[in-house]
């Protein structure tokens, strides 16, 4: 008997595979080889990699930061999600309309097989899974190709930081450096030219892949951070470099890729990586971190497998499936990691303070306690109501959390969610104006970027900022004629500070001339009576006086009524004070992150007219800055108009005026924004203080605080206030020395009241005070009590 032709390419298999009936055993039995038992042995390949690792990595470290390996976890399943992405998009430019879902599983579990010995392997059940598709085994292999040649183009485009960096720490100039790149980049262009002219046959175009060029570009820059943030929970890197350090990860793995003897380059990446982070950790601590991020990489693509297996398995499949949900979800979830881990990073290190932290979480504290909505006055010594500085009611509604977690960091997290959540309105609202997924996706991940979001985000905690969630999802349910919620958002918003009630009024009478019902109009002016009752009786009334911020407008008069009158019929003397350069400057910068496209419909940007109007006329160059929280109720507007300035765009009749265009155009100005004025690593001037400025003693004096019973009254340096506000009479130094009965101060706080130096002098004196008591002093930390007091202090 004639034996069959043994196959010996992988064109020639798959030619096989899909033949007559002759072949139809052959195909079951290579279809189960490729399938469980190589599966299996691909996991025991995984298995011994991760056996022979472990002595080098137990004794490295003894602290692992986990919700950075959660955030870069979250990041490497992003990576493969994208790369997924970029394989359907190489399928649908063949012809060839598959599930998301789908193809992802089948790709995820023939990528398994590239562990075992011999990349050919992986290819061969690639063939074998989407065969199953009807799709041809000679189709497979070309498209196999195409990535591959996209994988390397885009990797090497974004290692590109890495090798200059490299080049310079070889002690090559910049100039060279600069070479280095303009060479990678032309050596580039002329193997694409090559392949173009070689290899007509394929076909490769690069407008046609386009879109898979541009997917693996997003799947390697989250592949370059997912490995940067899991590392640096593992040892510290300094964020400075997070760009070059990025690109590390994606050289080492291109090192790796074009190495084809080892299963996925196994030791060639690792030796790449650890000789690139040599150059700033020690080399031991270098091996240690490579052999992490395999480790990292495996997991990760494992969990990958599992989740694309269950969706696979459990939900049934939609015809027409879209990944925009998952993108803003995967983008909403870091977002909520990063800030959450930066916000309570900046609160162990005692970068918040009485000022404003301290000052919401005394008055939530309180509230849960029976005393609602009071505080010790942060100007004095007497216990007062919050209504004497802000109408942020929403603070009594927070007080219950606190039976959950009786904490500051409450806070921080319930700020960090809710600013977070506002990417899904923004979403929605540009989903149902625009009626497309992908730009409104580009719209939420643009609010995301957006520096005064982020910044708001980190300065402490103001319910204000809340407002920002509060007010975008009003407007969706305005636009979906869903008035209840809307009213209750709206509600909401108005309770997080005393000018939300005039924005509440503007939104109502929106809802009015939208409805056509008297109603609403009743409801607006209700909320500007409120706005005007707060400003000239509630809050005057509650501390003595007039509002505090009555001083930044004295230009225009000293009480809210004549400011009013003053700026309404003075329009010269209105406008000088409008067209400043900082003024100018400040709008520039609130307009930037998505390319001014708000000025194509001013009416929804002026629906934030109260905030903008006090921003702009103030005195106080705060109002102004990228740093506080005073755009809370403007970038709501800020990205409804630029939704609708979108929308006017992509009305034009003109070949530019594409969802495409309009959304590279969206995220240009979305990165340069967050590169320019942003928080992130990577960023012009990023908030690295949680990185570069830990305090090495934040624990000692934390546990030292812990022991102060909450009956005592405390004086304490503002940046250490807000660990001590869980008590009826906490003061800011200098005020209350004379009272409290034990002061703290921490001397590292340049911001100091009245002065660093002033506090400085305040506790060599309180050292020689015959009525106070040392108790304990940790680096800059000093802790005091009167003698009387010193022994209700716990003892260590």
């Amino acid at each position: 008997m004639k034996l069959p032709k043994i196959p010996t390419k992988i064109s020639e298999l798959g030619f096989m595979i899909n033949s007559g009936s002759k072949f139809q055993k052959i195909k079951g039995v290579i279809k189960f080889v490729f399938g469980v038992p190589l599966t299996i042995v691909a996991l025991y390949f995984i298995a011994s990699f991760i056996y022979r690792s472990r002595t080098q990595l137990v004794h490295n470290f003894t602290h692992v930061d986990p919700l950075g390996v959660a955030a870069g976890t979250i990041c490497l399943l992003a990576f493969f999600f994208f790369r997924s992405m970029l394989w359907k998009s190489v399928l649908h430019q063949e012809g060839y309309k598959t599930s998301t879902l789908e193809s992802t599983y089948l790709l995820a579990s023939s990528e398994l097989k590239r562990y075992i010995p011999g990349s050919v392997l992986a290819i061969a059940g690639r063939i074998s899974n989407f065969n199953n598709l009807k799709i041809p085994s000679k189709t497979v292999v070309r498209m196999v190709f195409y990535e591959s040649v996209l994988f390397v183009i885009t990797s090497i485009i974004l290692s590109i930081p890495g090798i200059l960096d490299l080049a310079s720490r070889n002690g090559t100039n910049t100039w060279t450096s600069t070479g280095i790149g303009i060479l990678t980049l032309f050596v580039l262009g002329v193997a694409y030219r090559v392949l173009q002219k070689k290899i007509k046959r394929l076909s490769i175009s690069f407008r046609k892949y386009l879109n898979a060029f541009i997917l693996m570009c997003i799947a390697w820059l989250f592949f370059g951070l997912g490995n940067f943030l899991i590392l640096s929970s593992f040892h510290y890197l300094n964020p400075a470099n997070i760009i070059s350090t990025s690109s590390f990860f994606v050289l080492s793995w291109f090192v790796g890729y074009i190495v084809v003897i080892a299963p996925l380059g196994l030791g060639v990446r690792e030796g790449f990586l650890t000789y690139a982070l040599s150059f700033t950790t020690p080399l031991g601590i270098a091996a240690a971190l490579s052999i992490i991020s395999r480790l990292a990489f495996v997991f990760t693509e494992l969990i990958f497998l599992i989740i694309a297996y269950i969706l696979h398995r459990l939900i049934k499949l939609n015809p027409k499936p879209d990944a925009a949900p998952l993108v803003l979800f995967i983008s909403i979830t870091s977002y909520i990691l990063y800030f959450t881990y930066v916000s309570f990073m900046r609160y162990t290190n005692f970068f918040t303070g009485r000022f404003d932290l301290g000052n919401m979480d005394q008055t939530v504290w309180n509230t849960l306690h029976g005393r609602i909505f009071e505080l010790t006055n942060p100007d004095g010594v007497e216990i007062t109501s919050r209504l004497a500085f802000h109408s942020d009611f929403l603070l009594i509604l927070l007080a219950p959390f606190y039976a959950l977690w009786e904490d500051p960091r409450m806070l921080l997290l319930i700020q960090t969610v809710v600013i977070a959540l506002g990417a899904y309105f923004v979403y929605k609202i540009a989903e149902n104006v625009l009626r497309h997924k992908y730009i409104a996706l580009v719209f939420g991940v643009s609010y995301l970027l957006d520096p005064f979001v982020q910044k708001q985000n980190l300065f402490d905690f103001h319910a204000v900022t809340l407002a920002t969630t509060f007010l975008l999802a009003a407007f969706y349910f305005v636009i979906k004629k869903k008035y209840l919620p809307a009213t209750l958002f709206i509600i909401l918003s108005a309770i997080t500070k005393e000018e939300a009630f005039a924005v509440a009024g503007i939104m109502f009478a929106f809802i009015g001339t939208r409805s056509r019902k008297v109603f609403w109009f009743v409801l607006s002016i209700a909320s500007f009576i409120g706005f005007y009752l707060l400003l000239t009786k509630f809050i005057p009334d509650a501390r003595g006086g007039q509002h505090f911020a009555t001083e930044y407008f004295q230009d225009f008069g000293d009480t809210p009524p004549e400011i009013v009158k003053n700026i309404l019929f003075n329009p010269a003397k209105t406008s000088a004070a409008l067209l400043t350069a900082a003024n100018l400057e400040y709008i520039f910068k609130l307009l930037l992150p998505t390319g001014f496209l708000s000025l194509l419909a001013p009416l929804y940007f002026i629906l934030g007219a109260p905030d903008i109007a006090i921003n702009l006329l103030s005195k106080n160059d705060n109002f102004r800055s990228l740093t506080f929280h005073y755009a809370a109720t403007i970038i709501p507007f800020i990205y409804i108009s630029s939704i609708y300035g979108a929308k006017m765009v992509l009305s034009l009749k003109n070949k530019y005026a594409t969802v495409r265009n309009v959304s590279i155009f969206i995220l240009v100005f979305s990165f340069v924004s967050a590169y320019f004025y942003g928080t992130l690593p990577g960023a012009k001037s990023p908030s690295l203080e949680i990185y570069n400025d830990k305090l090495p003693n934040s624990g000692i004096i934390e546990e030292y605080l812990s022991r102060i019973p909450q009956n005592l009254s405390v004086a304490a340096s503002n940046n250490i206030g807000s660990h001590l506000s869980h008590r009826e009479k906490i003061y800011t130094i200098p005020n209350g020395i004379d009272q409290a009965d034990v002061v703290v101060l921490l001397l590292n706080d340049s911001f100091a009241q009245p002065s660093l130096d002033e506090q400085k002098k305040l506790a060599a004196r309180l050292k020689k005070d015959a009525r106070y008591k040392e108790l304990f002093e940790s680096g800059d930390f000093i802790a005091f009590a009167k003698i009387e007091k010193a022994q209700q202090v716990k003892k260590k």
